[in-house]
């Protein structure tokens, strides 16, 4: 017996010590940006969010008509899609809900992140728990997809034409049905209804659907404060395929910002990315070349004062489902706060 206790104590010691010199080799091995942008470490997900909540909000399934906004596309052909809206437990239409739009990565659809009614994902379990443990603010989160279609195909430039040409559906025929039928900051589904609630809206995504949240910043803040993109960045968008300059991606953002008429204090991003994540090639020469542009982009701790932009990494993660939701556990209840605080 005490053979035992003493082997399992060994045991334990060697996995404490093994976790400590992985611990130590990874504060030794920061990477610049870690180290220059003050890059903040992700909490793991409790394993108890991996089950069903008491407190459970559902899925709906919206259905809706677009059009082809591709630059060489047809615009007079009508296009049959869904997005997934995530309702909070406890929705009530006579209150008025943040919002968030989740989109996924190049091979998914709208049901990547949440799933369906009938068949819901582990990400719709950690907004049920972030929820009912009062991480976060009950928030609507709708999934839709840029493919024009109900399900993935190829594309030519691996889908960073269809993440830019999103922008268009999304203001023209999404927001306007969403926001009709839940009950959000919106007064109305005018522009001006938009922009008047900008503050309550969020567009976060995964991978490409990273590339479709900055693309965001370039063409729609003056419908969203608030952007989550998690490993991805413009360097796998349209007009970067042919550039290895990683001082693009900032020039770009900083050009398209200025123009839309906004400085720093008018929105906030939180980007994401694992540590073993591909996607950190091209989110850390971005996220490094937009940090100098301090007078757009001050990256910082969330507390720290004037940061408007913060920058996540999630330890032991590759570019997968895992990261993915973990990036949405860590990320959202900060985001959903932030809009539950404005005006």
């Amino acid at each position: 017996m005490r053979k035992r206790i003493f082997m399992g104590l060994i045991t334990l010691l060697g996995i404490v010590f093994i976790i400590f010199i992985a611990i130590s080799l990874h504060s030794n091995l920061r990477t610049k940006t870690e180290v220059e942008i003050k890059t903040r470490y992700l909490n793991f997900v409790p394993f108890s969010y991996k089950s069903t909540a008491r407190l459970e909000g559902h899925l709906e399934t919206l259905n809706y008509q677009t059009h082809d906004y591709l630059p060489d596309g047809d615009s007079n052909r009508l296009i049959k899609k869904h997005a997934e809206v995530y309702v909070p437990y406890g929705y009530d239409p006579k209150k008025q809900y943040n919002i968030i739009y989740l989109m996924h990565g190049m091979g998914g659809n709208a049901d990547t992140w949440l799933g369906t009614p009938n068949n819901t994902r582990l990400g719709k379990r950690y907004l049920d728990h972030l929820i009912q443990d009062k991480k976060m603010p009950p928030t609507i989160v709708v999934t839709p997809s840029y493919y024009q279609a109900e399900r993935a195909y190829t594309t030519d430039d691996e889908d960073s034409s269809l993440t830019k040409a999103f922008g268009e559906e999304l203001k023209n025929d999404l927001m306007p049905l969403v926001e009709s039928k839940y009950h959000t900051f919106a007064k109305d589904t005018t522009d001006e209804g938009f922009f008047n609630s900008r503050a309550h809206r969020a567009f976060a995504g995964f991978s490409m659907g990273g590339v479709t949240t900055f693309y965001r910043m370039c063409d729609s803040m003056r419908y969203f404060k608030y952007f989550m993109p998690f490993s991805g960045s413009l360097h796998w968008g349209v007009e970067a395929l042919a550039s290895d300059d990683g001082e693009w991606d900032a020039d770009y953002l900083v050009k398209y910002i200025k123009e839309q008429g906004y400085s720093k204090e008018d929105y906030f991003m939180y980007a994401c990315c694992g540590c073993l994540d591909y996607g950190r090639s091209v989110m850390d020469p971005a996220l490094l070349s937009m940090s100098k542009y301090p007078k757009y982009f001050k990256f910082g701790k969330l507390r720290d004062k004037d940061t408007n932009c913060v920058f996540g990494i999630s330890l032991y993660e590759y570019h997968t489902a895992s990261c993915r939701n973990r990036s949405l556990y860590n990320c959202f209840p900060v985001i959903a706060n932030k809009m539950n605080e404005e005006k």
